[in-house]
């Protein structure tokens, strides 16, 4: 049993490695479009915080733990929804 839930979260770390190294090869595609775009524009390049956020790299572990927490706060919810609605 212990195997087969290792197998499981191996496999689910590979998962989301493989889509989060193919979704940051997107954003950078995109932010370098964004660039390009402000620079035929004329627009200056401030430091915005949000722009600043995308730029940064985003870690396979990142993901899985905010995975994680998502689920744990789902399950949450669903038993505080379960006793609200024996009341």
């Amino acid at each position: 049993m212990a195997q087969q839930v290792n197998r499981l979260a191996g496999a689910q770390q590979q998962e989301v490695s493989t889509y989060t190294q193919i979704l940051a090869g997107l954003k950078f595609k995109i932010l370098q479009m964004l660039d390009a775009i402000q620079d035929k524009m004329g627009i200056e390049n401030d430091e915005d915080s949000e722009l600043a956020d995308l730029e940064m790299e985003t870690k396979p572990e990142d993901v899985l733990v905010e995975i994680e927490r998502l689920q744990q706060l789902a399950l949450k919810r669903k038993k505080l929804n379960k006793l609200n609605h024996r009341s």
